[in-house]
């Protein structure tokens, strides 16, 4: 139990730090939200765990 509610805490703050970079990476762009909504979808589509 206590490696399960370990490993939860880890995925939970590897999430949180993956948003907070999203963030920042989205804050720093020149504001091209379409581009970057196609950017962002690509990643999506395209990444090894899509379905």
């Amino acid at each position: 139990v206590s490696k399960a509610s370990s490993l939860r805490a880890q995925l939970e703050h590897g999430l949180k730090e993956a948003i907070y970079n999203m963030f920042s990476w989205v804050r720093d762009q020149d504001h091209d939200l379409d581009g970057l909504m196609e950017e962002i979808d690509h990643l999506f589509l395209h990444s090894e765990g899509s379905l």
